[in-house]
């Protein structure tokens, strides 16, 4: 598929309405050896270590008092390029969401209940990442 090829600095935002994250977008590393503006590209591996580590999560208006959980992407060929550019593999491109489900590990509460918060019961959310370009470092000029 063809498209903007991720690179260092471009974040990942997860859409996932109504439920918010913290933090709010998550920072890409590229490690491949193809450089993007001189920054690495992304390879479809460190996407997924981008969301390896567990967020908070809270899901207005009933679920205020933060939980946990983990992401998993469910990448589609839109998300990578045809050919592996690399030996490890493919690279990712910006132009299409990124299939993703949230697994919830420790579940948010709705304080509010009485006799006592009432957890989320949904476990699984389904959703998705968007990749958000850096913007470009500016231009230095000597003079």
């Amino acid at each position: 598929m063809p498209g903007l090829i991720a690179k260092s600095g471009d974040l990942l935002v997860p859409m996932f309405a109504p439920v918010i994250f913290l933090p709010p977008t998550l920072p890409i590393i590229g490690t491949s050896a193809i450089l993007v503006n001189g920054l690495p590209a992304c390879l479809l591996e460190d996407l997924e270590l981008s969301v390896a580590e567990p967020v908070e999560y809270t899901e207005p208006p009933l679920f205020l008092t933060p939980g946990m959980g983990i992401f998993e992407l469910i990448p589609t060929p839109a998300n990578f390029t045809e050919r592996t550019l690399t030996m490890l593999g493919p690279l990712a491109i910006i132009e299409a969401p990124i299939p993703a489900l949230f697994t919830v590990v420790v579940p948010a509460f709705n304080p509010a209940t009485i006799p006592a918060p009432t957890p989320d019961l949904v476990i699984e959310k389904p959703g998705e990442f968007e990749i958000v370009p850096a913007p470009p470092a500016p231009a230095v000029l000597a003079g």
